[in-house]
């Protein structure tokens, strides 16, 4: 059975958890088990190699664990389905090439739910992160001052995970203003002050008006 990972965010770390068993539906180990990741149709992949494990994870025979690092590259990007299968591997002398394992996607399951991805970004010196109400972000579009404003602000990342801040007002310059390198990006000041100061690559969705 393939089991579903839902939408991560980017550079996160999925843990994935499979039991294999036999024909009469008893756990029991596999071996030599290599994973193929797949990204949407394309044929290219990544492999990824499971050390054999005869009493499973934590002693739970039949039971395998691994963990994929999503940092982005060329491989594992924002936007896109992943669905992994067994490569290659036996059980009981049958092969298990195909196997699906598991499925999931990478900041890609917004559906109806509108809002805008985005990061915090900065050297952490004179850049922000610099404060609990003031930071700078990665979005460069639309490319005018307070585009932002009244917008709800969802933390998806990092220690405010999960928290809703409100934008009083937004930005919208260049290195020559003190800002990140170029592009141009928004900087958001905050209607008040957040928990604690957001961490460079900090995740977030701008959710739409917070209305009056």
């Amino acid at each position: 059975m393939t089991t579903d990972y839902g939408d991560r965010n980017l550079g996160d770390s999925l843990t994935i958890f499979w039991q294999t068993v036999d024909r009469l539906g008893r756990p029991a180990p596999a071996t030599s088990l290599v994973l193929a990741v797949y990204k949407d149709d394309d044929a290219g992949e990544e492999t990824i190699s499971i050390t054999d494990d005869a009493d499973g994870y934590d002693f739970l025979l039949g039971l395998t664990k691994k963990k994929i690092d999503l940092t982005a590259g060329s491989f594992y990007e924002s936007g896109h389905d992943y669905t992994v299968v067994v490569k290659s591997g036996t059980l009981a002398n049958e092969s298990l090439e195909g196997y699906p394992i598991a499925t999931f996607s990478i900041e890609n399951r917004q559906g109806a739910f509108f809002g805008i991805r985005g990061k915090v970004v900065g050297d952490g010196t004179t850049v922000a992160p610099n404060s609990t109400t003031y930071f700078w972000t990665d979005l460069t579009l639309p490319a005018d001052t307070n585009d932002y404003a009244n917008q709800t602000v969802l933390w998806t990342s990092g220690n405010l995970k999960g928290l809703v801040y409100f934008i009083d007002s937004s930005g919208f310059s260049g290195n020559g203003s003190g800002g990140p390198p170029p592009p141009s990006t928004h900087n958001f000041t905050m209607q008040y002050a957040m928990a604690e100061v957001p961490a460079n690559d900090d995740t977030f969705l701008v959710l739409g008006s917070k209305g009056d």
